[in-house]
């Protein structure tokens, strides 16, 4: 009889515990049954980190781990610049089971963060996974100060400031214009030296235009930098210098005596004759433009002065 009273307690102490327990399991989890763990509220989803992030791409990547108790019918993504201020989405619908999705984001703004979160939607509802976030990588700033300067007749000097987040700079160069792209033309510098020289050229005849992008491990500067050095009009330096004598002494001569409007159109070739100069050597050119204009505005004051004698 005690064994008997003893089995019938253990029996009502052992269903007491059961019935505790799945009381607690319901409180925690009021969703599921214990009967196969059916689900059945809206789909439980998850968000691992997104991947393959660049300047204005990302990869978001979710999983939803239960379905519910009704198929899931739509499942994708939310993000924005703001926590839980998604303004931009992305979905796909139709009978979709559980497991693992994913999707290529574009048009983001480098070096900022982004907020985002995956979804799910069945019969019971919206399931949503915890925010995330990630920090986009940014493109590299063009370099500034960029400065092409000659070097005598076969040498020019290049100096520049790297851009921001920059770890390379590229040089590109050509005899016919400036590059277009960084594959145009041909390759001059790569690398992160702030200053460089380049022999072996012809400054007397030919003109060489740079163009410069920077560079990281994202991609290159989506705006450029470029200059250029030489002789725009392939006349040779001494050439040129010998008849802007010429021109300059017999102006100077001309200006003195004679009056008339061509005194005023010959000032004018000179400072245009020094301002083409000035893409070779500004310490020649500046002195051209100079006496042209001093040539320019005395012939002026000559032709009203003659206007006047005229009228009188």
């Amino acid at each position: 009889m005690k064994l008997t009273r003893l089995a019938i307690l253990s029996v009502l102490v052992a269903g007491l515990l059961l019935l505790g327990l799945v009381t607690i399991v319901s409180a925690a989890a009021p969703s599921v049954t214990i009967t196969g763990y059916a689900y059945t509220g809206p789909p439980l989803v998850t968000a691992d980190a997104a991947t393959s992030v660049m300047p204005s791409l990302a990869t978001l990547n979710g999983e939803i781990i239960y379905r519910g108790s009704s198929n899931v019918t739509c499942r994708g993504f939310e993000w924005g610049y703001a926590t839980a201020n998604y303004t931009a989405s992305w979905n796909e619908t139709g009978a979709l089971e559980e497991g693992v999705f994913s999707h290529d984001i574009s048009g983001l703004t480098g070096n900022v963060n982004i907020y985002w979160r995956a979804f799910a939607i069945n019969g019971q509802g919206q399931g949503n996974s915890t925010e995330l976030s990630f920090l986009t990588t940014a493109l590299p700033e063009a370099p500034t100060n960029f400065v092409v300067t000659g070097v005598g007749d076969t040498m020019v000097g290049i100096s520049y400031t790297m851009g921001a987040r920059a770890d390379t700079i590229v040089i590109r160069g050509s005899s016919d214009g400036y590059p277009a792209s960084v594959t145009d033309g041909y390759l001059v510098y790569s690398g992160n030296e702030t200053a460089l020289t380049i022999d072996s050229l012809n400054l007397q005849t030919s003109t060489y235009y740079y163009r410069a992008w920077s560079y990281n491990d994202y991609g290159y500067s989506t705006s450029y930098v470029q200059d250029y050095v030489g002789n725009p009009l392939g006349i040779p330096q001494t050439t040129m210098f010998i008849v802007g004598l010429f021109i300059s002494f017999g102006m100077v001569g001309f200006a003195f005596w004679k009056k008339g409007w061509l005194r005023i159109i010959l000032s004018i070739c000179i400072i245009i004759w020094g301002v083409f100069y000035m893409s070779y050597d500004i310490k020649i050119a500046a002195p051209l433009i100079a006496v042209g204009a001093v040539l320019f505005i005395q012939a002026i004051l000559k032709q009203i002065q003659y206007a006047r004698e005229q009228a009188e």
